[in-house]
């Protein structure tokens, strides 16, 4: 196996596959839409998020632990709870 077919080999192994994505996306959905529901009266699963850290960023690897995502509320949440 000669070294370019090593390290290709290599990078494909540090790809998050489609199964492990699908199963992010469902989790952080169902998430998510209880927080839209919640603050927004949306049923989205996805307005209002968005994913950070190395996840966000696509540079998790496969045993990606933690999927770190941020939330916005609504403006009048931040002066309700600031008063």
């Amino acid at each position: 196996m000669s070294v370019s077919q090593m390290f290709r080999e290599f990078c494909s192994n540090l790809v998050v596959g489609s199964a492990l994505r699908s199963t992010i996306a469902y989790r952080v959905g169902r998430i998510v839409k209880c927080l839209n529901e919640d603050f927004r009266s949306s049923s989205s699963d996805t307005a209002n998020s968005f994913y950070v850290g190395s996840y966000g960023r696509n540079t998790a690897i496969p045993s990606v632990s933690d999927i770190d995502a941020i939330f916005c509320l609504p403006w009048s949440t931040y002066t309700q709870y600031n008063a």
